[in-house]
């Protein structure tokens, strides 16, 4: 794996992360990640192994009001390979903010990425994302696209799946065809994102029920019974 992609792995994610936390218009900053009446009932199970890579990102705001971000791979090759920036004061932020000192306030947010390399149904990746405490990843806009587009072309082998060139996320019209719903039960069209690839989604013999997202970063729908790559998010 050249370690220059691994470098714009972590620039984009960066970049993600800055944009998030200082832009009130990025929808990453105004998606509700609480789960709705809609969404899935949680299903329970035993525990189950899944290969991944794994990003975590860290940013805090310091005593001069500057932004500082760090991305850290933590599975996979390079593992400990880190990227780092800071940037200017941004007074719009939403992130979370948390009382350091008496007179103080210190800024701090953690996002981890998790790429999961062996496949597995739908149903068996949502429930591995919720053992990990986080769930299939949501695109709520171009900038995070981008951020999962990059993590699949770090994993060039995938195992055990029906194809490698696709890989779930929290993505669903289990409840009405054809109306696209997160994991968080919200409606595709609230993310921001819908980049469907051509002539997706076309529901294939009646029973494509399970988002998916390409190699290429177009989104289609699949067979929820299809053993896929996936990918889980988790925020702070």
């Amino acid at each position: 794996m050249a370690t220059t992609r691994i470098f714009s792995l972590l620039q984009i994610l960066l970049m993600a992360l800055l944009c998030r936390a200082t832009s009130i218009r990025d929808p990453l900053l105004v998606a509700e990640t609480s789960t709705s009446a809609a969404a899935l009932t949680q299903t329970q199970g035993p525990a189950l192994d899944s290969p991944k890579i794994t990003v975590l990102v860290t940013y805090r705001r310091n005593q001069t009001g500057h932004l500082v971000a760090q991305v850290k791979l933590e599975d996979g090759d390079n593992k400990g390979q880190t990227s780092s920036a800071q940037t200017e004061t941004a007074s719009n932020s939403k992130a979370s903010v948390a009382n350091s000192a008496p007179g103080q306030q210190q800024l701090s947010d953690v996002i981890r990425y998790s790429f999961h390399t062996t496949g597995k149904t739908w149903d068996e990746a949502r429930r591995i994302c919720d053992q990990e405490g986080s769930h299939l990843a949501v695109i709520n806009s171009e900038t995070e696209w981008r951020v999962l587009h990059d993590l699949y072309a770090l994993a060039p082998v995938i195992n055990d799946v029906v194809t490698s060139s696709w890989a779930f996320i929290g993505l669903h019209d289990r409840f009405v065809e054809g109306e696209f719903l997160t994991i968080q039960g919200k409606p595709l069209e609230s993310t921001g994102f819908a980049l469907w690839d051509s002539p997706e989604p076309n529901n294939l013999n009646g029973n494509e029920n399970c988002g998916s997202i390409s190699r290429y970063g177009h989104l289609n729908d699949v067979y929820c019974s299809y053993r896929l790559a996936f990918f889980c998010e988790q925020e702070s």
